[in-house]
């Protein structure tokens, strides 16, 4: 039987009437407990429970209203629970219950969030203190009347009073926000222009969310209250028949591989390559589901077992009767357990889709709580479908299929296509490349690009499980490519695929909230793969220069910048203009397919392509996901599957019609977008794509806007994209007279407040703290504190090294952040870094200054984000140096040059700079310190004040005589003059010089004779990466040397010897700790200020510290002993850890006995360090001998992990040494 809790604020109980409307309300739900705020009763009464409850025998607990505001009443169902414990305090009210089924106890706590922030801030306190006393699995909800972002506020401009508290409490409680469904807000003020915010949440402990892992939030419907009333509920019996799916983890299994070269060898029977592999894979997943059942078994229950084996066997340990044998036996069984243990991983790993974080670690319980919350995160409960609310599984799911089979069947027979379009028609060897046979060599590559974890499609394989198996499975899948080579066509089977609905925002109300992904059969989508790979290779060729999305060479940030360019252009010519930012509805899911074989028609694709792409895009079969539920199975006519690697190259060939349409518009004066340069109208540019996301600019013309429109209409018949003017926007730039008339005009809303453009802030001021708001957010998002309290050290640090999403790396390259926001977020990864130490006190271990340091120098590689803000900022001149003939490059150009060195863009009009040019123009200097230009013949580089000569700039190297210089601005083909294979220069002088002017006149034709010669030659300039000429320089190289110079670190430090693959990254973490001697022994912690007794747990003889607990403690030492009397090491201890560490074994060794070595270090100090921990904390101890076979299991097991050893040979190896 499921259980529901009911959180709400009423706001006030004291009404009968209202109080029996309420009790109706609730009873609909039946929810088990019921938490009502702001009731207003100065005294709860039983009889005032019952007339909201409706049941006399309901237990209750309530804190009184203070005169007419605030009381909070918590009541629940006698019959299924009883209270361990209750609490009342100044700001909630929570009990302890425990359910009479036999479940274990849980918490809940209602809250209700004062006003006044003296009195929030004590709220917070409260808050906090009382959680860290609760011991139990613990639910907070109510009304807190605190937000957590500004996106909390709709119709509003409140601050972010206290907002940042609110979610460092958060963080540090480790508490996990359960997602709401249903709606986005949960307080409304009514009105002509409502007002909402989300001040009513939900909060679970990470045990409650592993007690009832299939909790849910929604938000009832809003009456007799402004408040929507929470409803929690988990423990839904009902079985979920979810589509079957390879598991990764069987591929760890020698005995699958065995098993699948006898499946193999059955026969398939059926026409056709591509049909019988389809067969193939079909039959492959009934004999592992059979395999799975009955040899490999359920891990999770395997895990159990092993475990109670083991504590049965250290049962009989601490009661002194465990033997020899039983003993070996227990270390059998312990190596079993880590095995089954990477197991469990890698299950949990697959399905949270966490993939930025590999295995090895035993961060099971983080991914399986990220496993968890996106099924949270996805499960509908209810949605409107068309106006009409769909409850229930078999409605629900009823309404959903029915939805998406309208949207995906084409209604018109017939649509209309411009004349003479053909922007750019293929060459016949274009077309020859694009219709050659499929070779081995292009199948793989598209194969391994794919990521062997996402989630399949019907036939249920990932990649993986084809990379893993391609010696296997070649064959079979060139011959079905060559088949489609020939035919084109595809059968039913294969093109079957699954829409899984994501929802585009936090709380799902409608359908349309809801985003259709593909997830295609393994053969569909490597097929479109490798479609898309020779396609993407043509169509730069074939695109306009708006368009930034799916095309070869173009990036989203050059979007970004061309617009604050423009509008910042506009601005500054005091004339009024208009932009648009378009909603397509649905555009991909719209798109026709008549449209789309007359664009490829049009373009010179031959006949044979158009056909392939028929047979792979065109002829789906589609089942919709409800809740991880398969229904439906209907074709479509008309849409392009988002999730198809096809898609979005075709859909970009789509969207160029639009600028076709525009450009017409324009030639016939009808339309005119804004200029780069407005004084001399150079640089039109009137709209930007990325894929649909659809930027317009247009004068404020009555006339233009009218025509845009029309434009408009006329696209939606010839594509079937229809702009969603409901959701579109017109943005004022300039002063603009009645705005509001050209909104009605358009039919769209209108504001005159900066917008955002693919996650670009347009016409913003960077150095304001306020714009920086969504990426501090998003770094906090990221590193959640639950997160760090599920990871493991090596966990955090790849999680904090990932913390870059893409609307970080989009404010990063193109504002330069201010300081403050640096600090911010430099503070929340330290406080990330070190969490999970097991202490209440974090300690920082090692200086954030050494961790900002790379590995090789002794860090751990820490994000810097101003170094990495400032290589985002300079790569901008790389591209401008090296993108000649680009777009983006000749806007900038027009804007900025005037004539000047284009490598000094800017130099010269400071005044007319934007904000983001001045802040790529900051990292002027940082960037010449890296980078030298390539004169090539000389034209176009100055040769006063170019860097042409490393690390030289020749007007600061000698002044006098660039101040003199007749031209200052001259180029250095204007300068030098060859005569054979001498050069001569021509240094022209406005002045005649004297004493020390011509000493340096001199100097000057010195050193350009000895420097400058060779630097010349007669091609176009280039920019030379100082660090390696050969490369092209990079965001991450760039950031590497910032770092490098601001972060040296450790000289010579042995990062091979620290950093082994083969080791899991959390030991090797331990291990650069120990190099730095900050682990946590007694006399670290002494000299931190804790008074303790300082003797060694291990020894009893001397005084514990770093270099005695692992190299000179006499236990350590039979450690080391017993390790070397199973395998002889290649080096033993120094004198202290940081030397020994120092000069240990790095070179990769090429057999077992080489592995123990390799990685004995790591192994024996990570299992001492446990032994001493478990002899303080658990008083449990184990003898050197058990520990010195321990390490080697582990390292044995390290490296069969990895696959460096197969586990046949390495288990063998193994059992002959520790039983000998």
């Amino acid at each position: 039987m499921g259980t529901s809790v009911i959180v709400w604020n009423v706001r006030g109980l004291c009404d009968p009437e209202k109080r029996g409307r309420i009790k109706r309300l609730i009873g609909r739900k039946k929810p088990a407990v019921v938490g009502l705020t702001e009731t207003k009763w100065r005294q709860c009464t039983n009889d005032l429970v019952t007339s909201v409850s409706g049941n006399r025998d309901t237990g209750w607990i309530a804190k009184d209203s203070d005169g007419s505001s605030g009381g909070i009443v918590v009541f629940w169902d006698k019959s299924r629970f009883q209270v361990c414990s209750s609490f009342v305090g100044r700001f909630f009210v929570g009990i302890e219950l425990k359910q009479n089924s036999g479940l274990g106890s849980w918490f809940l706590a209602v809250v209700y969030g004062p006003q006044e922030r003296a009195e929030k801030l004590a709220f917070l306190e409260d808050l906090n203190n009382f959680c860290q006393q609760v011991c139990v699995p613990i639910c907070i909800a109510g009304d807190f009347n605190l937000v957590r972002s500004h996106d909390d506020y709709m119709g509003s401009r409140r601050g972010d009073e206290l907002m940042n508290e609110f979610n460092t409490l958060i963080n540090s409680l480790a508490l996990l926000e359960l997602p709401l469904g249903g709606s986005n807000s949960t307080w409304s003020r009514g009105g002509i222009d409502p007002v909402m915010s989300r001040i009513d949440r939900a909060f679970v402990s990470t045990d409650f969310d592993t007690l009832f892992p299939d909790c849910t939030l929604s938000a009832l419907e809003r009456v007799e209250s402004d408040h929507n009333p929470l409803w929690i509920k988990w423990g839904d019996d009902r079985r979920i028949r979810r589509p079957w799916r390879f598991e990764n983890m069987w591929l760890m299994d020698d005995r699958f591989f065995a098993s699948l070269e006898t499946w193999l060898q059955e026969p398939v029977v059926g026409v056709g390559s591509v049909f019988l592999l389809a067969r193939r894979l079909q039959q492959l997943k009934q004999r592992i589901k059979v395999w799975n059942k009955e040899v490999f078994g359920n891990v999770n229950v395997k895990v159990d077992d092993l475990l109670e084996r083991i504590k049965a066997f250290d049962l009989l340990e601490e009661n002194g009767q465990l033997n020899d044998s039983e003993g070996a036996e227990r270390e059998v069984l312990r190596g079993e357990l880590q095995f089954a243990l990477n197991l469990q991983e890698i299950m949990w790993r697959q399905k949270s889709n966490e993939l930025w974080l590999k295995g090895g670690d035993l961060n099971t319980k983080f991914f399986h709580r990220v496993a968890n919350y996106r099924r949270k995160f996805n499960f509908i409960e209810s949605i409107k479908v068309n106006g009409r609310l769909m409850e229930g599984r078999e409605e629900l799911a009823s309404g959903v299929v029915s939805f998406y089979q309208n949207l995906f069947k084409e209604t018109l027979a017939f649509r209309p296509f411009p004349k003479n379009y053909c922007p750019q028609q293929l060459s016949a060897s274009t077309v020859s490349d694009l219709v050659k046979p499929f070779s081995e060599a292009e199948v793989w590559a598209a194969l391994v690009s794919f990521d062997g974890g996402k989630s399949p499609g019907p036939d249920g394989f990932t990649f993986e499980f084809l990379k893993k198996c391609w010696f296997q499975m070649r064959m079979n899948l060139m011959q079905a490519f060559e088949e489609f080579h020939r035919t084109g066509s595809l059968p039913k089977c294969v093109t079957h695929s699954f829409i899984c609905l994501v929802p585009k925002k936090d709380s799902v109300e409608d359908v349309k909230d809801l985003r259709p992904i593909s997830l295609m059969g393994s053969i569909n989508k490597l097929l479109s793969k490798v479609l898309m790979e020779r396609m993407g290779s043509i169509l730069p060729s074939l695109v306009s220069d708006y368009q930034h999305a799916s095309v070869r060479g173009r990036q989203i940030s050059e979007a970004g910048l061309i617009a604050n360019e423009i509008i910042d252009s506009r601005r500054k010519s005091n004339k009024p203009g208009l932009m648009f930012k378009l909603d397509l509805e649905k555009a991909f899911d719209n798109v026709s397919w008549d449209c789309l074989f007359k664009i490829l028609s049009n373009l010179g694709f031959p006949q044979k392509w158009q056909n392939w792409i028929r047979g792979a895009m065109c002829s789906p079969v589609l089942s919709i996901l409800v809740n991880g539920e398969s229904h439906g199975f209907f074709s479509s006519s008309k849409g392009l599957r988002q999730g198809d690697p096809l898609s979005p190259g075709l859909f970009v060939l789509v969207m160029d019609v639009l600028s076709f349409m525009l450009g017409k518009l324009r030639e016939k004066g009808k339309f005119r977008g804004f200029f780069i340069d407005e004084e001399q109208n150079r640089g039109e540019v009137t709209h930007l794509l990325f894929a649909d996301d659809t930027l317009i600019f247009c004068e404020a013309e009555p006339d233009q806007v009218l025509s845009l429109l029309g434009t408009l209409v006329c696209f939606q018949a010839v594509t079937g994209l229809k702009v969603n003017l409901d959701k579109s926007m017109m943005y004022t730039v300039g002063e603009v007279p009645e705005p509001s008339f050209f909104a009605d005009i358009f039919g769209c809303k209108w504001s005159r407040d900066t917008s955002k453009y693919l996650g670009f802030p347009l016409g913003a001021r960077p150095n304001s703290i306020a714009v920086w708001d969504p990426v501090i957010n998003s770094v906090q998002h990221r590193l959640e504190g639950w997160k760090g309290k599920m990871l493991s050290f090596g966990g955090r640090l790849t999680l904090n090294s990932s913390c870059l999403n893409s609307q970080v790396v989009y404010y990063c390259s193109l504002f330069l952040a201010p300081k403050t926001v640096m600090d911010r977020i430099e503070k929340l990864q330290k406080r990330f870094i070190w969490s999970g130490t097991g202490e209440k006190q974090k300690f920082h271990l090692v200086g954030w200054d050494l961790c900002k340091a790379t590995k090789k120098n002794g860090g751990i590689g820490a994000l810097d984000f101003e170094s990495f803000n400032h290589a985002m900022l300079c790569k901008w001149m790389w591209k401008f140096a090296e993108d000649r003939g680009r777009w983006w490059r000749d806007l900038i150009e027009i804007k900025y040059s005037n004539g000047v060195s284009l490598w000094h863009t800017g130099k010269r009009r400071e005044g007319r700079n934007s904000s983001v040019w001045v802040n790529i123009l900051r990292m002027f200097d940082t960037f010449w310190k890296h980078v030298c230009i390539d004169p090539g013949g000389g034209a176009w580089v100055s040769f006063w004040h170019d860097s042409w000569i490393p690390k030289t700039i020749l007007a600061d190297s000698y002044p006098r005589i660039a101040a003199a210089a007749l031209s200052p601005d001259a180029w250095i083909s204007d300068i030098v003059h060859r005569s054979g294979e001498s050069l001569t220069w021509d240094i022209n002088l406005n002045v005649s010089l004297r004493g020390g002017a011509e000493r340096e006149r001199v100097c000057l034709i010195e050193f350009l004779n000895s420097h400058a010669v060779e630097r010349l030659g007669f091609g176009p300039a280039r920019i030379e990466w100082l660090p390696n000429p050969d490369t092209v320089l990079s965001v991450r190289s760039l950031y590497r040397c910032l770092t490098a110079a601001r972060f040296p670190g450790v000289s010579q430090f042995p990062a091979k010897a620290v950093w082994k693959s083969v080791v899991p990254l959390k030991i090797c973490g331990f291990l650069w700790i120990c190099f730095h001697q900050k682990i946590l022994t007694i006399d670290n912690l002494k000299r931190r200020g804790w008074a303790l007794a300082n003797r060694c747990e291990l020894c009893q003889k001397e005084e514990e510290s770093v270099s005695h607990i692992f190299v000179d403690c006499d236990f350590t030492k039979q450690v080391w002993n017993g390790v070397i009397s199973c395998c002889p090491l290649e080096r033993v201890p120094s004198n202290d850890i940081t030397s020994t560490i120092r000069n240990w074994p790095s070179d990769i060794p090429d057999c077992i006995e080489g592995w123990i070595s390799f990685c004995s270090l790591h192994a024996i100090c990570w299992t001492v360090w446990r032994e001493r921990n478990r002899r303080i904390f658990d008083l449990s101890r184990t003898a050197h001998g058990v520990l010195s076979k321990r390490v080697v299991r582990t390292i044995v097991e390290w490296v069969i992990a990895k696959g460096k050893v197969d586990k046949g040979s390495g288990s063998a190896w193994l059992s002959s040494v520790l039983l000998s």
